[in-house]
């Protein structure tokens, strides 16, 4: 969160309020394409603004100890869809900012 500065006259120091989210996330995956496929799925998003993530520690159901948390209104910045060797696994990088997230764990 931005820190907006809310002192009053006869406060004795700084006194600050949350302001706008600053959300920034970098994936790192393997790269496969087609229709449906990671590639397919990033270039479809890329630049939007629109994107939406959902991120998870286990992928299963939310609790205390595995929260959820669903960013909105993302932007996909950056990645770069070829890359490798012959004979290696393809790995990126994905760099998303702005948006704004949510925490769930309830399931």
């Amino acid at each position: 969160m931005d820190s907006l500065e809310s002192t009053a006259f006869g406060d004795s120091g700084h006194r600050f309020v949350p302001g706008l989210q600053t959300v920034a996330v970098e994936l790192e995956m393997f790269l496969s394409y087609g229709a449906g496929e990671v590639e397919a799925t990033l270039f479809a998003n890329l630049g939007t603004g629109t994107t939406q993530l959902v991120i998870s520690p286990s992928g299963t159901s939310e609790t205390a100890s595995n929260p959820e948390y669903t960013i909105i209104n993302m932007q996909l910045v950056d990645f770069t869809p070829i890359t490798g060797a012959v004979g290696e696994l393809s790995m990126i990088t994905a760099s998303f900012i702005g948006g704004t997230y949510a925490r769930d764990i309830t399931p």
